[in-house]
């Protein structure tokens, strides 16, 4: 199982809601992925790509808000699916986000749930 990396839309719009944690890995202001080097990237042009579960973190320690999934399994003309629901919750026990998405990895789920957290923060 290999950690993946969040989105660079999703990093841009991390980094303007506020996330700094540290991530070894950077997109630059045009997509490209990078190994942190501090010689190579000032600090206006990285944007920092950490994996989907550090910025899950961030949101629940910093924010306030956990984002989960539902899977749902069905099957459809014959062909069997798994969907999922994203979930984005306050620790009140509020209901921010129920969102019903029909993306069959877990991983594209996840991102999608993060870009909706994300979006909830006022700054």
């Amino acid at each position: 199982m290999k950690e993946q990396l969040i989105e660079f839309e999703t990093a841009k719009l991390a980094k303007e809601k506020g996330f700094e944690e540290f991530s070894n890995k950077v997109y630059n202001q045009f997509g490209k992925l990078f190994i942190f080097n501090s010689g190579l990237l000032q600090n206006h042009e990285r944007i920092l790509a950490p994996t989907q579960s550090l910025l899950q973190k961030w949101l629940r320690e910093e924010k306030d808000m956990n984002v989960w999934l539902k899977p749902h399994y069905g099957e459809v003309n014959g062909l069997i699916t798994n969907n999922w629901s994203v979930y984005v919750d306050d620790f009140y026990g509020h209901h921010l986000i129920t969102d019903y998405i029909y993306i069959h990895g877990y991983e594209e789920a996840l991102e999608a749930g993060l870009i909706a957290a994300l979006k909830l923060i006022k700054l």
